[in-house]
């Protein structure tokens, strides 16, 4: 996560002339504000922009401009849609808890959410049969990763070499317990 600081900027001077636009940041999946005792978590399932208000948390769904920004593309950003107007579905997570304990409840989430199951249809006519047709299962670990261990990529790149991407879903120092560093072996046999 990158900590942002409201009227801030740890690159430049940064000036308020643009005391709202100059606050929004992008949010991949997660934005949060805390104080020492509590933290408020928003998860997103598409990436969104948000902003830190004094006490609060403002998250954009969709943006619309009626006239031109000035910024270069001399066009006003306005997507009406067809017919009744544009519709912005997604879907948000909220969760309030203590600070201390909230990335041990938002980074596990997180990774279920982006991962969660696909709706799939076959031409079968029960369990059994779809059984006898479809592979159900697959592992090519002799044993699971560590916890919090996240296979973010496995692909195949050539004939015999594969792309293999893991991430800790912890940050450093972001958890007393699940932010320490863990080991993978990997074997190929």
């Amino acid at each position: 996560m990158m900590k942002r600081q409201k009227n801030f900027n740890p690159s430049f001077k940064y000036v308020d002339s643009e005391p709202v636009s100059g606050n929004y940041y992008p949010v991949t999946n997660r934005a949060f504000i805390k104080d020492d005792k509590r933290q408020l978590t928003v998860l997103t399932d598409r990436a969104e922009g948000a902003t830190v208000l004094d006490g609060g948390l403002e998250i954009m769904l969709h943006r619309r401009c009626f006239a031109d920004d000035h910024w270069g593309v001399e066009e006003a950003l306005d997507e009406p849609g067809y017919g009744s107007g544009l519709v912005a579905r997604g879907t948000h997570y909220v969760l309030l808890g203590e600070t201390k304990t909230a990335a041990a409840i938002h980074r596990p989430l997180a990774v279920d959410i982006f991962h969660s199951p696909q709706l799939t249809f076959a031409p079968v006519k029960n369990a059994s049969d779809y059984a006898r047709r479809y592979r159900m299962k697959f592992s090519a670990l002799r044993r699971s990763l560590p916890p919090f261990v996240h296979l973010m990529t496995l692909e195949r790149w050539h004939r015999r070499s594969l792309l293999l991407r893991l991430e800790h879903i912890f940050q450093n120092q972001e958890d007393f317990d699940n932010s320490k560093p863990m080991s993978v072996v990997l074997d190929v046999s």
